[in-house]
C-alpha cells in the first residue's frame, strides 16, 4: 500500500502512511551510504533488510524552490552546529514546510 514519493540518483522513495522508506538499491558502494549516527538527526533509521533501507517520518510540504532565506540559514546553522554536511543538496532534497515555515532534508 506504498506511493511513489520519488526516484533519486541512490534509489526509490515509498510513502506507507506516515513514514518513508528510502531503498538504496542503484548503491553500488556501501561505504557510500550515510553512517547510523547522521540518520539519528534526522529521525531516520536503517531497517534490517539485505538491501539498505532508511525508514523516517513523513515530512508534508513541497519541494524547495528558492526564497525562504530565513528558513535555509536556520537550517545551514543547525546543520554547521552538529558538525555535519550533506553531499546531495538539491532543491529535491529540501522539503519546505509552509505552515511551520521550515525547510528540512530528506
Amino acid at each position: 500500500n506504498g506511493t511513489y514519493v520519488g526516484l533519486g540518483s541512490e534509489g526509490v522513495c515509498l510513502q506507507v502512511d506516515d513514514k518513508v522508506f528510502k531503498v538504496f538499491d542503484l548503491v553500488r558502494d556501501r561505504e557510500m551510504l550515510p553512517p547510523e549516527e547522521s540518520l539519528r538527526f534526522l529521525n531516520a533509521s536503517y531497517i534490517d533488510s539485505d538491501t539498505p533501507i532508511i525508514a523516517r517520518k513523513y515530512y508534508p510540504g513541497v519541494t524547495y524552490r528558492g526564497g525562504h532565506n530565513n528558513s535555509m540559514i536556520q537550517l545551514l546553522r543547525t546543520w554547521k552546529s552538529y558538525g555535519l554536511c550533506h553531499t546531495n543538496v538539491t532543491p529535491n532534497n529540501l522539503i519546505y514546510d509552509e505552515k511551520m515555515q521550515t525547510l528540512t532534508v530528506v
